[in-house]
């Protein structure tokens, strides 16, 4: 599927351009890496919930992904290098 250049640019400039783009590609997908290679340390306090890690850390969690996605929102976190996850030992 061919990527229509004037959107790609279009999403380049929202996001700042494209080093910017980079680094907050590189921010998430630190913060991903993290739940996973913590994943056993991660379940034992927060099964069952939604986790959000920021700069390798969880800054929010809660039942409900909404619940989450508000604390990011109040405490100005930004969405697009914060990595949110189910974490469930099921």
């Amino acid at each position: 599927m061919a990527i229509n250049n004037n959107l790609l640019e279009k999403a380049l400039r929202h996001a700042g351009g494209r080093e910017e783009f980079e680094r907050q590609y590189k921010e998430i997908k630190k913060n991903h890496f993290y739940i996973d290679d913590n994943r056993v340390e991660l379940l034992q306090s927060f099964d069952g919930n939604w986790i959000a890690v920021f700069n390798s850390v969880v800054v929010a969690n809660g039942k409900e992904y909404d619940s989450v996605a508000k604390v990011l929102a109040n405490k100005k976190m930004p969405a697009e290098e914060t990595a949110i996850r189910f974490i469930s030992s099921k």
